[in-house]
């Protein structure tokens, strides 16, 4: 084992805040040392990444677990100049300096003075509000969502009063337990960009450095990992993408985690039965004694019969899984801001769900502890399914 500073000289290693600092009531402001930082010889290679020349940050909070950060890890981040400021991309992990005179800030005294945050674009305030829509929908088709474009610009709306004299502003997103979060950064703010994530794991005095990654590799198997982590420890914290991968990589976790019932309506099941990872996990679920209801709307190929007979179960086993078919255009929907949607989902016990809030977009978001959904369409979907006729060709 060799010491941190090894790598990175007598460096300090500051705080940043993953989350919203306005509701952190208690911050833990330990502080790694390099001294008592300890790294294998494998981390050892990256000496010839020159990580001294890096600001180094412990990590307070939770909210880019999907970027694979979590609490207590170390980011290390190269401190932007002013051209290197306007040439970050989409989706960077970026640190900005936190304003303490500011409104927002100034009756909070203890907290750090960085801010972790997951850039998305530059805005121009010149523009009206549906002009900055327009331009950002294809980068962030989320605001095509009525409640989240409502957020957007009710943020939107304050940082013109706050940053009236900015003409060109960053927007950031992170994500807190009910929904994403947006800010607003003049380019002054700007600190950093992140670049490497190190694991810490606590040893006796010391911690260690287990593994040292960049964060721009491996994105998929990132993904992966941070959602078996917010689902395996049932986190309350929300998260959407337009990525199917994500749909997907959600569905597997429910259908790994939920211990009871499972409960989804579907375009079609085929969105199920195509896919051999779940259905694989589908039938372990039924194996471990689970119950499995879904809905669907359209159906061109499945009858209940194929899909039990597609797995070798038991009668007690088939006695638990139910299928049944809406009538012809019949659909779950939601009233989002006035506007109606068709809705598919699927949801683990009573906390766990993915939703599909627009039928005919990509969009998706989940949560793995929170019953906000299932307390809104819990009661109706069990109501159809005493109802509705099993599925047929």
């Amino acid at each position: 084992m060799n010491k941190l500073s090894t790598l990175i000289g007598d460096k300090e290693i500051k705080l940043v805040i993953a989350g919203n600092p306005a509701e952190m009531k208690q911050i833990d402001k330990y502080l790694h040392s390099s001294e008592n930082i300890l790294t294998s010889e494998e981390i050892q290679v990256y000496k010839e990444k020159k990580l001294g020349d890096y600001d180094i940050f412990s990590v307070l909070g939770t909210s880019l677990v999907i970027e694979e950060i979590h609490h207590g890890d170390l980011v290390f981040g190269k401190k932007l100049n002013p051209e290197e400021k306007t040439q970050i991309k989409s989706e960077d992990v970026v640190i900005f300096h936190i304003n303490h005179e500011s409104e927002r800030y100034k009756d909070l005294p203890n907290i750090p003075d960085f801010k972790l945050r997951k850039f998305r674009t530059f805005i121009s305030l010149e523009n009206d509000n549906e002009v900055i829509i327009a331009q950002i929908i294809p980068i962030m088709s989320e605001l095509q969502q009525p409640h989240i474009k409502e957020i957007f610009i009710r943020k939107l709306d304050e940082a013109k009063k706050v940053l009236k004299n900015e003409s060109l502003l960053l927007l950031s997103v992170n994500y807190l337990n009910k929904d994403i979060d947006f800010s607003f950064h003049c380019l002054s703010e700007l600190y950093a960009k992140i670049e490497y994530v190190a694991k810490i794991k606590e040893d006796n005095e010391n911690f260690i450095i287990q593994n040292i990654t960049s964060i721009d590799e491996n994105k998929e198997e990132n993904l992966k990992k941070a959602l078996q982590y917010l689902a395996n420890r049932k986190i309350n914290q929300y998260f959407c993408s337009t990525k199917e991968s994500f749909r997907k990589e959600a569905l597997l976790n429910i259908f790994t985690h939920a211990q009871k019932k499972i409960r989804g309506a579907f375009n079609q099941l085929s969105d199920i039965t195509n896919d051999k990872e779940l259905m694989h996990q589908l039938y372990t679920f039924l194996k471990k004694g689970g119950e499995v209801n879904f809905i669907v709307y359209n159906n061109t190929e499945w009858t209940l019969d194929r899909f039990i007979a597609s797995y070798t179960l038991t009668e007690e086993e088939k006695a638990r899984i139910s299928i049944k078919q809406t009538p012809q255009g019949g659909q779950f929907a939601r009233n989002d801001n006035g506007i109606r949607n068709g809705i598919t989902f699927c949801i683990g016990d009573e906390n766990m769900y993915v939703l599909r809030p627009n039928i005919n977009a990509s969009f998706v978001e989940c949560n793995f502890n929170n019953r906000e959904f299932y307390n809104m369409i819990g009661s109706i979907f069990d109501q159809q399914m005493q109802i509705l006729p099993n599925i047929r060709l």
